[in-house]
């Protein structure tokens, strides 16, 4: 009767078959075949606690149908514990027979135990199945077991041997399909791709898409999964709302990682039109304020602020997208709203204390957030615009004998009656609402218990909660040193003022740690920048302020130098860095470098340099006071509003400029693998990471006043490079500048302490013409420690030539010969400096006896004046 109802189901009479199937219920309630059907149809709308229930252990007690049954429906539930019990149960039961049925159970049982990783279980329960069903089907329970034991090789044999054997194109697909899904659980995303690749998964309509796309994803290959993607974007007949939703949710992962911000709105916006797609929205506003598009933001967050269906995480970021916009006033609230769904979160706080802080809107005076004490109270409500108690805000009533009483009075839920919080509703802060500060609530009153309350301070909730905040977090967290405060006092003293400098102090010493590997191994700028948290152009001004630090930019070896001008000489194409860009700004060629060649310009670099323009626009309109560290402590500098302007003026022309003429292009979608993340977000940041990596992927070199960059650049990604020195040396000697032009660059690449910079005689005749402080900056190179003493030798003698046959007004061949001399011996030994100074001045003015008297005369003073010659190894000065 099971069996006629079963095909009456099949051939769409139902009814029929309802009564076939009632007839049996009522002759045997627990026939395993009505049970199966009854357990499938709650199995198929996710009921797998009613399947259970229905299937108790007096009912499949020594049935092994009802056993596999019960273990199927519990392994949907993710009971895998359960489900082993009760197919090690069936299979015991199962032992002394060999009929095909039970062999077919025994099968059964096998497949389901390779569900729940159980290979010896399966591979008994295989045994005992016997030559039970196809021997394409048994094959691939053979490569399951195996790769349930992490035997991959025997693994891909068996899926191999059932694709051999396998019937029909349908089944060999679905075989080679769990063969790629068993290389994706086991990590191996490379085999599972190529087997997906082998059954054709790159359509859009194979049922392995999504899968294969998937694999994609963790084996990397993002430049694949995207051109599959904009594929299938073009060929669904909706274009863009054709694709699935995690197929766009994969794109925007992508673009996000790439920073390609047009192209996550591209792929977004569909995610974000669903009402309920909260983190879409999110970031499709985060990608619309990462272009400058406020206009568009706004709504977008406006609309979020008004929903109660936000999580408080949600509504946390909501908060700090809100900052970034001209709305930042609405900041605050939502800080808030979500913290007091999670109040104890330290996150949350951290979050919260650090949107009230840099919130102008909310006061910062000692009078309305020092916790200590209450200042002014008159004036803290004044300045808040609080002079009664309403919704939102704190209370503090002080009875005739007895301890305050502290209320936070909300408009709307939640609330925590432990913590003193109420609605304004709740009948026990009623008599408060409307009170003003000095007003006196009388409870109780004509009772014996009758108490008077004094009004004695107003404060919105926000600022309480904050207060608390500063006072309680360092005790609450003592694992996180989040906020610090320092009790200064009225008047500040050395001993006051000791814990903040102490900070400032150690600050210092971590920063000092930096720039000493930076000096001693010449580390990448970019890379002190990542380690500090410094802007990256604030770290390269912070080398030429310093007075004994230098821009390493070549290694001071001539081969080195020489195939730095070769590649520079070759290259019509270039990806410019933050670091040469600073040095094209300040030396004035960045319109030539432009005119000459195709520049390649990270969009990661534009960005920079639009947040730089912001914070110098800010600086020319308000100005700023900062404190910084001198030999003897610490000092207070000051940049008036409008000073700054010139430079803002410089840079933003040159922003646009190099926005207008260079090749923009994202982060290279081969740049978003693992091993290239932890180079970008830990090692170079943004810009310097996004220049290398797409000269790799344009074959391009990279021009980068950065050595550190560069031999990370040749020695991790294969990239060649240039530095400024070599670029101008390269134009000379094509011929495209002139002699004079050459050596005024080097001389303000010497001046912006760029090292290494060859220097040639005429350098330092260049550099003597223009005043005595720039004539020293560069004849200083020539005692370079790194040099030798020959090629320093010989560049001072053969300058003091050129000086000897075209006389300078500001100095004489004397006086040079004094300078140079004392350059040399500031670093090298007179031992190895005056013999060969003496002999090469004497081959060089063999023609000329008085100036060759003059430079002997002064060379002898210097040896008088040190006393002797000094020997290897001395050092006098």
């Amino acid at each position: 009767m099971v069996a006629r109802a079963a095909i009456l189901e099949a051939m769409g009479k139902n009814s029929d078959a309802s009564a076939d199937y009632a007839r049996v219920e009522a002759i045997a309630p627990f026939n395993p075949n009505l049970l199966r059907r009854k357990v499938n149809v709650l199995e198929e709308s996710g009921d797998y606690a009613g399947g259970l229930a229905l299937l108790s252990d007096e009912v499949v007690r020594g049935s092994p149908i009802l056993l596999v049954l019960r273990a199927h429906v519990s392994i949907g539930a993710e009971q895998h514990l359960a489900a082993r019990r009760d197919l090690e149960a069936a299979l015991d039961h199962l032992e002394p027979k060999t009929d095909r049925s039970s062999l077919s159970i025994c099968l059964n049982i096998a497949e389901l135990t390779t569900r729940i990783a159980a290979p010896d279980l399966a591979e008994k329960a295989l045994r005992r199945a016997s030559d039970s069903g196809s021997e394409s089907f048994r094959a691939v329970l053979e490569g399951r077991i195996a790769f349930d034991r992490a035997n991959t090789e025997q693994g891909v044999a068996a899926y191999r041997r059932a694709e051999k054997t396998a019937t029909t194109k349908s089944e060999r697909t679905d075989i080679l399909l769990e063969l790629a899904s068993a290389f994706y659980a086991a990590k191996d995303f490379a085999a599972s791709v190529a087997v997906y690749e082998e059954v054709g998964s790159g359509h859009y309509h194979h049922r392995g898409f999504h899968s294969y796309l998937r694999a994609l994803m963790r084996a990397e290959s993002y430049e694949k999964v995207l051109s599959l993607i904009e594929g299938s974007e073009t060929e669904g007949e909706g274009g863009i709302a054709s694709l699935p939703h995690w197929a766009l949710r994969m794109a925007v992962d992508i673009a996000w990682r790439q920073e390609d911000y047009f192209k996550v709105i591209h792929y977004v916006q569909p995610l974000a039109d669903e009402e309920q797609d909260i983190e879409s929205q999110l970031l499709l506003a985060s990608a619309y304020l990462s272009i400058r598009r406020e206009d568009s933001a706004l709504p977008l967050l406006s609309k979020l602020a008004g929903r109660d269906d936000l999580t408080p995480e949600e509504r946390m970021q909501l908060a700090n997208l809100f900052q970034a916009t001209k709305a930042k006033a609405n900041a605050a609230s939502q800080a808030f709203k979500a913290l007091r769904y999670k109040p104890d979160d330290k996150r949350m706080i951290m979050n919260f204390v650090i949107v009230l802080a840099t919130e102008s809107d909310v006061p910062a005076d000692n009078a309305s957030l020092d916790h200590r004490g209450h200042g002014d109270v008159n004036e803290a409500q004044e300045a808040e615009g609080l002079t009664a108690v309403t919704p939102d805000s704190w209370v503090r009533l002080v009875p005739d004998r007895a301890a305050p009483i502290e209320y936070f009075i909300y408009a709307s839920p939640p609330v925590e009656a432990g913590k003193n919080e109420y609605l304004v509703s709740d009948a026990v802060v009623q008599d408060t609402v409307g009170k003003k500060r000095g007003d006196v609530i009388i409870r109780n009153p004509g009772r014996w218990n009758e108490r008077h309350y004094r009004v004695d301070e107003i404060l919105p909730a926000i600022v309480q909660v904050f207060r608390r905040h500063i006072t309680e977090f360092e005790g609450r967290f003592p694992d996180t040193p989040f906020i610090q405060q320092y009790d200064v006092g009225e008047k500040p003293t050395l001993e006051t003022l000791a814990p903040l400098l102490a900070t400032l102090r150690a600050s210092s010493d971590y920063s000092d740690r930096i720039w000493g590997e930076y000096d001693a191994k010449r580390l990448p700028i970019c890379l002190v920048a990542v380690a500090l948290k410094r802007p990256l152009g604030q770290t390269i001004g912070a080398i030429a302020s310093a007075p004994n630090r230098y821009v390493f930019t070549d290694p001071p070896h001539t081969a080195e130098f020489a195939e730095s001008v070769r590649i520079a000489q070759e290259s019509s194409r270039l990806v410019i860095t933050r670091q040469s860009f600073a040095t094209m700004l300040t030396i004035g060629r960045l319109d030539r470098i432009l005119a000459d060649h195709e520049v390649l310009v990270p969009a990661s670099l534009l960005e920079e340099l639009h947040a730089e323009i912001d914070e110098y626009s800010t600086l020319v309109e308000k100005g700023r006071i900062g404190m910084f560290e001198t030999d003897g402590g610490f000092g207070i500098s000051e940049i008036k509003p409008g000073e700054a302007a010139p430079w803002l003026l410089k840079l933003q022309n040159a922003s646009a400029n190099l926005e207008s003429r260079g090749t923009v292009l994202r982060r290279p979608l081969s740049a978003l693998k693992a091993r290239d993340q932890e180079w970008r977000e830990n090692l170079l940041g943004s810009s310097s990471f996004d220049a290398v990596a797409i000269a790799r992927a344009e074959s391009t070199p990279l021009f980068a006043d950065d050595w550190g960059l560069r031999s990370v650049a040749k020695a991790e990604f294969g990239v060649q490079s240039f530095s400024t020195a070599a670029f101008s040396t390269a134009l000379l000697e094509r011929g495209e500048v002139s002699n004079q032009d050459h050596e005024e660059d080097t001389i303000q690449l010497i001046l912006l302490k760029h090292y290494f910079i060859p220097i040639r005689p005429q350098t330092v005749l260049t550099a003597f013409r223009k005043d005595r402080r720039t004539a020293q900056s560069v004849i200083s190179r020539l005692a370079d420690p790194e040099l030798d003493v020959s090629s320093s030798v010989g560049v001072a003698v053969a300058a003091l030539r050129a000086i000897g046959l075209t006389p300078i007004v500001s100095v004489s061949l004397r006086e040079a010969t004094v300078l140079l001399l004392r350059a040399l011996l500031a670093d090298k030994s007179g031992h190895d400096v005056i013999p060969l100074f003496l002999l090469l001045a004497r081959e060089a003015f063999k023609l000329m006896p008085q100036q060759l008297h003059d430079v002997h005369e002064a060379t002898m003073g210097i040896v008088r004046a040190l006393g002797y010659v000094p020997r290897i190894g001395e050092q006098r000065h």
